[in-house]
């Protein structure tokens, strides 16, 4: 369990930024 805690989390928080970077990037694009 603790390898799969480490191995996990850091691919979900970089999914998840991944994803809040590009909806961000397309209001962005929207709004210019």
């Amino acid at each position: 369990i603790g390898a799969d805690d480490v191995l996990f989390k850091p691919v979900a928080m970089d999914a998840l930024f991944d994803a809040i970077g590009r909806v961000l990037a397309t209001r962005g694009g929207m709004m210019l």
